[in-house]
């Protein structure tokens, strides 16, 4: 079982911040609001799995070192 709980996160400055930085691949603005809020939702959850069927946010969830889970590229 992989959900073992689910929380909302919300968008704030800081997460629309991060957002902003350079990322390793392309990423549409949306997707990396995406990105942003699970690299600083990470930093309390060390077995975090980033989900996605989407495989431009699948490769950049993984160059962000994200494990994934979803139909991305493996």
């Amino acid at each position: 079982m992989y959900l073992k709980s689910f929380e909302l996160a919300h968008t704030d400055d800081v997460v629309l911040t991060h957002a902003a930085d350079p990322c390793p691949t392309k990423l549409a603005s949306l997707d990396a609001i995406h990105v942003a809020t699970a690299i600083l939702i990470k930093v309390h959850y060390d077995e975090l799995l980033f989900a996605t069927h989407d495989a431009e946010l699948a490769q950049a969830a993984r160059a962000m070192g994200f494990r994934l889970l979803g139909s991305g590229p493996r």
